[in-house]
């Protein structure tokens, strides 16, 4: 109700037009929170499954890569060095 993201794995129902946590109070649950919903708009039907490393949620694991600095033979910096989070490859 208040904007802030339900993490993985709890009762929900809805409350008005949102959704919030279920409690032992409710008489109806919607579902149960997941990082990886059945239903996905817009979704392409030819992705690669299981590309990346996900944890036991499903959830893509990203780790922090290096990117060297971009600079053609002037020598003069156009993109200097810098740290990206990256999807983990799944090496199987």
């Amino acid at each position: 109700m208040d904007g802030k993201t339900i993490d993985c794995g709890y009762f929900v129902t809805l409350d008005r037009k949102k959704i919030r946590k279920a409690d032992e109070s409710d008489d109806y649950v919607l579902g149960i929170t997941s990082a990886t919903p059945a239903v996905i708009r817009n979704s392409g039907d030819l992705n690669w499954k299981d590309k990346y490393v996900t944890d036991e949620w499903g959830r893509v694991l990203y780790q922090d890569v290096l990117v060297p600095a971009v600079t053609p033979k002037d020598g003069k910096v156009i993109l200097p060095e810098r740290t990206e989070s990256q999807p983990v490859l799944n090496p199987a």
